[in-house]
């Protein structure tokens, strides 16, 4: 049985139809319009964080408290204008522009930043080579005893601040006092860093502090790096060390020189490290080959320290010679004597024993000077020269 429509019926069904084909078609257009939108919304808000303005700074030289500051800009949608207390540059569009300044320890500089299409931003550079952290509060008696740590961080908003008992492989954030047990060895690294804001920012800040009751001791236990800048606590006495480091069995075949001149003394300072260098298995030094330290007119380092965890076979020449350093005397604990019930050190002694009673001579013949008292305690013993008297006296 055939069912015949009329004309008009079908008519109804096509637009039926059609309107509903048209409505599907709007939301499809209308949703596939929300989706790009959000598509571009997302990517406008990722362009937008990646074109911030991204300043820094790099300390190249410094006299005295002065230092020369080289600051670099970069924004990827280009510079208009820079503007400081004594300088105005324009950008012209420019991604990357660097300018050198003559800074003051610790003092602000401040400079507006106007990027392409952006609000004039100030920010703000304190150029400064002092740490801007301290490790404090440490009693160093050695009597195996949990010790207080306490590290003082500069009082700077913009900084995070952290620590680290294994050298900096982990990094916790610093909120409260540490109880550290000094027998340990622990190596303590605190660090800031820096957050998002209107600041020239530096490389983060790096403070690293060695606990131990001796300096074989925190040579052989403590953790430390490579060419790496620490201090290290014993009994009385904070030691300033400059280590190197060889991971594996080594052999030096060519002379070795360790340390630079930022740790010898100059003309106006004091020498400001000990140099430390560990081999952590066997060394051999070959035959005509020289190992010393850094050395200038004014002398060398505050000392060095040569810690082989193996076997030494020494067929060169290990010396110090005319690596005195210019410094302050200090007591340097070598070694605690843990089989005596005192628990003393072998120590160098700051102080030398008194020197020979000085000698009148007209003559040049024996000029060799009296000899003072007998060493103590690694004391080294002074002798006084004999004073030549001109005969026109």
């Amino acid at each position: 049985m055939k069912i015949a429509y009329s004309k008009e019926k079908i008519i109804k069904v096509i637009v039926i139809i059609s309107i509903i084909l048209i409505s599907i078609l709007l939301i499809l257009v209308l949703y596939k319009s929300k989706v790009l939108q959000i598509i571009k919304n997302g990517l406008n808000d990722a362009k937008k964080e990646v074109v911030g303005t991204m300043a820094k700074y790099e300390i190249v030289a410094e006299s005295g408290e002065e230092y020369e500051v080289l600051i670099t800009i970069e924004n990827q949608s280009g510079i208009e204008r820079i503007t400081a207390e004594d300088i105005t540059i324009e950008g012209k569009g420019k991604r990357k522009i660097a300018l050198d300044r003559t800074l003051k320890e610790g003092k602000e500089y401040q400079m507006k930043i106007k990027a392409e299409g952006e609000e004039e931003e100030l920010y703000t550079l304190v150029a400064s080579k002092k740490p801007n952290i301290v490790i404090t509060n440490i009693d160093t008696t050695g009597d195996g005893t949990t010790k207080t740590v306490e590290i003082a961080y500069t009082n700077n908003e913009n900084l995070k601040n952290y620590y680290s008992l294994d050298d900096g492989a982990t990094w916790q954030e610093y909120k409260e006092e540490l109880d550290i047990l000094e027998v340990d060895n622990k190596t303590i690294t605190a660090k800031s860093e820096w957050k998002e804001g209107k600041t020239i920012q530096n490389s983060a800040e790096k403070v690293s502090l060695i606990i131990s009751d001796s300096l074989i001791s925190a040579a052989g236990k403590a953790v430390i790096g490579n060419n790496r800048h620490y201090k290290i606590a014993i009994k009385d006495e904070e030691y300033t060390v400059h280590t190197y480091v060889e991971n594996e069995d080594t052999t030096f075949t060519s002379n070795r020189t360790y340390g630079d001149a930022n740790d010898v003394g100059t003309a106006s300072a004091n020498a400001k490290n000990m140099v430390l260098v560990k081999v952590d298995g066997n060394l051999s030094i070959n035959s005509g080959v020289t190992v010393t330290t850094y050395g200038t007119a004014y002398g060398g380092p505050k000392g060095m320290l040569l810690y082989v965890t193996g076997n030494l076979e020494n067929n060169g020449t290990v010396t110090m010679t005319a690596r005195g350093a210019k410094a302050v005397g200090q007591n340097v604990y070598l070694w605690k004597n843990r089989e005596t019930e005192s628990e003393e050190y072998e120590y160098i002694s700051k102080d030398g024993m008194q020197g020979g009673e000085k000698v009148r001579s007209t003559t040049e013949s024996g000029r060799v000077g009296n000899n003072g008292a007998n060493g103590t305690n690694r004391r080294s013993r002074r002798r006084r020269l004999r004073w030549i008297l001109s005969k026109e006296l």
